[in-house]
């Protein structure tokens, strides 16, 4: 999917489909690190443009609810 496809999709109503993966490298001198992100990323767009956080900081959805 490209850009123009995600904004047609959203400007006629149906909501785009992100297609975002996510991968959590675990260290055992410092908090594991989850990154989400387009698989279609590169390494360099990944550190740049996408998210990436300490997976102790990440909340359970379901719980917080």
């Amino acid at each position: 999917m490209n850009e123009d496809e995600t904004l047609d999709d959203l400007a006629d109503g149906t909501p785009a489909d992100p297609e975002l993966v996510s991968v959590v490298v675990e260290d055992d001198d410092a908090p594991d690190r989850c990154t989400i992100y387009h698989p279609e990323s590169s390494g360099i767009d990944r550190m740049s443009r996408w998210i990436t956080t300490e997976t102790d900081l990440l909340v359970d959805l379901e719980r917080i609810r």
